[in-house]
């Protein structure tokens, strides 16, 4: 599942977490989280990987696949 840096952003609102949170939900750092809600065409934008959405999900009780 490949989600937009707009869709991860909706689901972080979603669960209620800031960045720093939903980035020490799923392990990374703040920079980490902070590079997958960068628009696209920002250089420093990166893809979230599916296997932390799926963490993300099941730790924030959010059906999986999310529904954004």
């Amino acid at each position: 599942m490949k989600l937009t840096p707009e869709q991860i952003k909706r689901l972080r609102k979603r669960a209620g977490l800031t960045q720093t949170e939903a980035g020490k939900c799923v392990h990374v750092a703040l920079r980490t989280w902070q590079s997958w809600e960068s628009p696209e065409e920002d250089p420093h934008s990166r893809q979230m990987p599916e296997a932390n959405i799926e963490l993300f999900c099941i730790k924030n009780k959010i059906p999986y696949p999310p529904k954004i």
